[in-house]
């Protein structure tokens, strides 16, 4: 391996605050990249460059300040040195991430411990101010010239393997691949077709019944994605959600399915039930990007007449538990409007009792895993959700319902509401309205 450049034998005599602004830029980095490529290209042996990025560390500059958060990049930077302390450079490219080059290696799993180690040391507690922190990072690596010649490409491969680790969690670490490099060409084409399925109109709103355990009746629908591709057929929610939210285009798309959802309970309420009511899923993209005033969907609601009660909007727990100041906003303004609230899939997150009290919260929806092991610790978990709930003044809505022992046993738990395959899948508005035609007698057994 080439000889360490000589500011790593410095930095012992360095302070953690002035250790980070020491370190190479991207400039000189980029030269001593070029020479490690050359002596790979003459030695036969490969090089790696291996990219790190802190995972959240913006919430440590806004919650501590940037003098907290550059004290933790210079302590971070030690740990760099201690875990790859024969790198041929190591350098702060910008912000929270850190490069690393490896000279001399005979094969690419000569980064993987390095990388391990990397990822344990981080794990460990930083003590900033008096203050304890956590960071985590993601991890990117690609190795010239097996990956590629061009050092434009190598950055760009690492770049894309750090990226690939974020997105599927962070805290770990990836080697470029070509089977990555497919996989994230194929993400960017799905972005395209996105952006062109909300111009041709290829969404389609689906409603599935939310059931009154009391009366057999439906009584609520929850609004549901679908997008009806051209060539492809229906594509999973699964699928294309996460990117929305990734992109942005959660905001257009979700204010669609809304404007949509709630002229459908329009229509539905003078045709079939005045009573009727509607949930719609938002995101927190959706909340933290707009001001209450400007989601559009809201004067829809206005201008259709729809008052108290008649929306429910259905967010995360996790969006309690990280809440910003425009979310709390946007929260407050809608229970205020008559916008009622639940949390979905609660039992999966982190929220407390005081959470549910803060934000006045209306429903709880209890996880559809906990309904699936009602024969088991599921129906404990949902015995202490109902009692906890109906306490604090809840309702509470069972998804994922499928058997009639589910229903018999969330009816003697009290639970209010049930939704699932049991009554109806997720259906177009044409076909849900046979099932709001039948005499209410019979709705029950849909």
């Amino acid at each position: 391996m080439m000889n360490p450049v000589p500011w790593l034998q410095m930095t012992n005599m360095i302070s953690y605050q002035g250790l980070v602004r020491t370190f190479p830029n991207r400039h000189l980095f980029q030269s001593k990249l070029e020479q490690a490529a050359l002596h790979a290209s003459r030695s036969s042996h490969l090089m790696a460059l291996m990219l790190i990025d802190l995972d959240q560390f913006k919430s440590v500059n806004d919650s501590m300040g940037h003098r907290a958060g550059d004290e933790l990049l210079g302590c971070v930077a030690m740990r760099l040195l201690k875990c790859a302390p024969g790198a041929d450079c190591i350098a702060r490219l910008g912000g929270d991430e850190f490069a690393i080059i490896i000279s001399d290696i005979n094969e690419p799993s000569a980064c993987t411990g390095i990388a391990h180690n990397i990822l344990k040391e981080l794990e460990a507690p930083f003590a900033i101010n008096g203050e304890t922190m956590f960071v985590s990072a993601s991890i990117g690596i690609s190795i010239y010239p097996t990956d590629t010649e061009n050092l434009e490409d190598l950055f760009k491969n690492a770049d894309q393997a750090m990226y690939a680790v974020k997105n599927s969690g962070r805290k770990s670490f990836r080697y470029y691949s070509r089977a990555l490099h497919d996989a994230i060409h194929a993400r960017l084409r799905m972005i395209r077709n996105l952006r062109k399925a909300l111009e041709e109109n290829q969404f389609e709103v689906y409603y599935q019944p939310i059931v009154s355990l009391k009366t057999g009746h439906i009584t609520r629908m929850e609004a549901l994605v679908r997008w009806i591709h051209p060539t492809q057929g229906i594509i999973s929610p699964d699928i294309f959600i996460p990117l929305t939210e990734d992109t942005g285009l959660i905001v257009p798309i979700g204010n669609w399915i809304a404007n949509q959802a709630i002229k459908q309970l329009s229509y539905w309420r003078k045709k079939y039930n005045p009573e009727l009511k509607m949930a719609i899923n938002l995101s927190p993209v959706q909340l933290r990007s707009q001001e209450f005033d400007d989601i559009s969907w809201i004067q829809t609601l206005q201008r259709e007449g729809l008052h108290s009660g008649a929306i429910t909007i259905e967010i995360t727990e996790g969006l309690l538990l990280n809440s910003e100041t425009r979310v709390n906003h946007n929260l407050k303004m809608m229970h205020q409007a008559g916008i009622q609230i639940a949390i979905d899939d609660f039992g999966t997150g982190y929220s407390s009792l005081a959470y549910l009290r803060k934000f006045n919260i209306d429903f709880l929806k209890i996880d559809r895993s906990f309904v699936e092991d009602l024969q088991g610790v599921g129906y404990e978990l949902c015995t202490a959700i109902i009692a906890m709930a109906h306490s604090l003044g809840l309702g509470v809505i069972a998804e994922g319902v499928e058997t009639e022992e589910q229903k018999k046993l969330l009816i003697e738990l009290g639970c209010d509401y049930i939704q699932g395959y049991l009554y109806s899948k997720p259906l177009p508005a044409a076909e849900i309205e046979k099932l709001l035609i039948l005499p209410k007698h019979d709705n029950h057994s849909v």
